[in-house]
């Protein structure tokens, strides 16, 4: 069975909690509220899908294809998305607490409000990302490119490292 109901959830919530769906293509599809807890995703392919509010907590999003997909207040906690492709996503008002996105390429992904607290974000690349209002305390930014992306309002407080170098924009 590949995906089940939750009697604890509303009917509209697709349960999908730690089902492999790695290399699945569901392009432009609408999972808003769906579980994807513990699932493997690893090299599956959702861009541009709608996954607002989605969890995807402690779920395995290695090499996952998330370009312009809509992930607002989605929940990523302690996630694997290391390698994934979240060109242009929407994550505003996301929580990737704990997430691992070593080498993610967020590149003009909207993070507005978004939380990352003691996110690992190694060589991450957030080039013209909008961060406004982002929380990065804790996070782990080692390498991570953040040229031309908005920093306002951003929270750096106790991040582990600092990039080497940041060109914001305002």
């Amino acid at each position: 069975m590949l995906a089940h109901r939750n009697p604890v959830t509303p009917p509209e919530h697709l349960d999908l909690t730690r089902t492999c769906l790695a290399g699945a293509r569901i392009t432009g599809g609408d999972l808003s509220w769906a579980l994807f807890d513990g699932a493997n995703l690893t090299h599956a392919d959702l861009e541009a899908s709608r996954l607002d509010h989605a969890s995807f907590r402690d779920a395995d999003l290695t090499h996952v294809d998330l370009r312009r997909a809509h992930l607002g207040g989605a929940s990523f906690l302690n996630a694997n998305l290391s390698h994934g492709l979240l060109f242009g996503a929407n994550l505003s008002e996301s929580h990737l607490g704990g997430a691992n996105l070593r080498r993610a390429d967020l590149r003009h992904a909207n993070l507005r409000r978004a939380s990352l607290l003691f996110a690992s974000l190694p060589d991450a690349r957030l080039v013209k990302a909008d961060l406004t209002d982002l929380d990065l305390s804790g996070a782990d930014l080692t390498g991570a490119d953040l040229s031309g992306a908005d920093l306002t309002g951003v929270d750096l407080g106790r991040a582990r490292t600092a990039p080497p170098s940041v060109t914001p924009t305002r």
